[in-house]
């Protein structure tokens, strides 16, 4: 797994750690979840958004 840093300003960590708390996943887990989802909603990488529940 490849290491990537990203720099954040305050208030998107903020963001950030407060939606990673309502969701209870780690910090890095929840950047991560973002990141992908956005590249395979952008079509960048293929297969279904991570982290949602599918609804019949």
């Amino acid at each position: 797994m490849a290491r990537v840093v990203i720099y954040l300003l305050e208030p998107e960590m903020n963001a950030l750690n407060q939606l990673a708390q309502q969701e209870y996943r780690p910090l890095k887990s929840q950047a991560a979840l973002i990141i992908r989802n956005e590249l395979k909603r952008l079509g960048l990488i293929e297969g279904q958004l991570a982290g949602r529940r599918q609804t019949a």
